[in-house]
């Protein structure tokens, strides 16, 4: 049985009034580190998945699925979270037989209300071409990015030289 929308915090009605502006973006560069080469969001939401996305340097569109198919499983098994790691990799770029309509996401077995992130992907999907597909019960996207390398200042200086 999933969380239904009566039983949600009103700060949900809030945060639908803040989207868009680019605070958790924002809020997710601050995550980045120098050593880190790779980034990873799992959720039910498009919001969050398109916040990661521009965070972390790609637009929704411009996702590389192979990148996401190839590096999962690792990514996923060492995680330090076991919510994470128990999660089941799905979609059709980790099963090319999987018929549940997501391209990229983990089965979580955890059971929520929908209505409000299909509601958000509805809009989304006006703008931008999405690319993990449909969210099953008890799933979530999974969405997995190359850090991009950032360039030493002393290493630019020498090559100007």
């Amino acid at each position: 049985m999933g969380i239904s929308s009566e039983m949600r915090s009103p700060a949900a009605g809030r945060a639908k009034h803040h989207r868009g502006k680019g605070l958790a973006s924002g809020l997710l560069r601050t995550l980045k580190q120098d050593h880190d080469d790779i980034y990873g969001v799992m959720s039910s939401h498009p919001a969050a998945c398109l916040a990661a996305a521009k965070a972390f340097g790609k637009t929704i569109e411009k996702i590389d699925l192979n990148f996401i198919g190839k590096n999962a499983n690792e990514v996923m098994s060492t995680s330090p979270i076991p919510y994470i790691r128990k999660a089941e990799l799905c979609g059709i770029i980790f099963n090319a037989d999987d018929t549940s309509g997501i391209v990229s996401g983990v089965n979580t077995h955890f059971f929520v209300d929908h209505t409000e992130p299909l509601e958000a992907l509805a809009v989304v999907e006006i703008e931008w071409q999405w690319p993990l597909g449909k969210l099953p019960d008890g799933h979530e996207y999974l969405l997995i990015l190359p850090a991009k390398q950032r360039r030493s200042r002393s290493r630019s200086a020498d090559v100007s030289r």
